[in-house]
């Protein structure tokens, strides 16, 4: 599906093991480190965040997808973070949600 060869995936597994993000045990498979399973909940919790913004504001399902696959590979920690308090802060005060969307889309 993704169109990768079975050496590309190996040589990476070995390089995430290495680098202590998995332990990989060959023929019968490999789990995340903790180290791994900090950067995935990292890489995950940003991904909603992205996501729930562009919805949010009115980005239509598939645009924000693809949206959200291209940003979160480029933006900063802290841009997320302020993403996230933006996100919170219009998820509270449904008000001024509102007169946001009216404002994008009049």
């Amino acid at each position: 599906m993704l169109q990768v060869k079975p050496p590309t995936v190996s040589t990476m597994v070995g390089n995430l093991a290495k680098k202590g993000y998995l332990v990989h045990e060959p023929y019968r498979g490999m789990k995340l480190t903790e180290k791994g399973e900090k950067v995935a909940r990292s890489v995950i919790s940003r991904h909603g965040i992205i996501s729930e913004f562009l919805s949010l504001i009115g980005v239509e399902e598939v645009t924000a997808h693809q949206d959200t696959e291209g940003i979160e590979h480029y933006i900063q920690p802290i841009t997320v973070h302020k993403i996230a308090k933006l996100v919170e802060f219009l998820r509270k005060n449904p008000k001024q949600m509102k007169a946001i969307r009216d404002y994008i889309e009049g």
